[in-house]
């Protein structure tokens, strides 16, 4: 319970049930003791990476995917939003990587040049946003 006693939550049942959620949401969160020790709630025990691993978490989970795990016409679309923007660095960036998975996928399906030239096309196509 709160350390201060509010009197007029004294008859105000929806105020008490609120002071009640806030209570429980605090005692379930990490906290810094008087030695300055990051403690878990749950068990007491102090866990000194505890907000490292929350940082390296929300990173993980927001940051965008690398472009090798995308697909090309996933990378097209890319590219043109990086050129876009006018974002060199971006797009020369995204266009290696485009580059790297045709040369990928041409050496894994054994590509001629016609067949090359034609795939290049269609990411274009993509690209441009003419057909996806």
């Amino acid at each position: 319970m709160s350390e201060k006693i509010n009197v007029d939550h004294a008859f105000d049942p929806e105020a008490r049930q609120a002071q009640k959620d806030l209570d429980s949401y605090l005692d379930s969160r990490p906290y810094k003791d008087e030695n300055g020790n990051t403690r878990d709630a749950e068990n007491n025990l102090v866990d000194s990476n505890y907000f490292d691993t929350q940082r390296e978490q929300h990173e993980a989970e927001t940051m965008p995917t690398a472009y090798e795990d995308m697909t090309m016409p996933d990378l097209a679309r890319a590219l043109a939003s990086a050129e876009h923007e006018a974002d060199k660095t971006k797009s020369e960036d995204i266009q290696d990587a485009l580059l790297d998975k045709m040369a990928e996928f041409t050496e894994k399906n054994n590509l001629d040049n016609d067949a090359q030239e034609n795939l290049w096309n269609r990411i274009m196509k993509v690209k441009d946003g003419e057909s996806e």
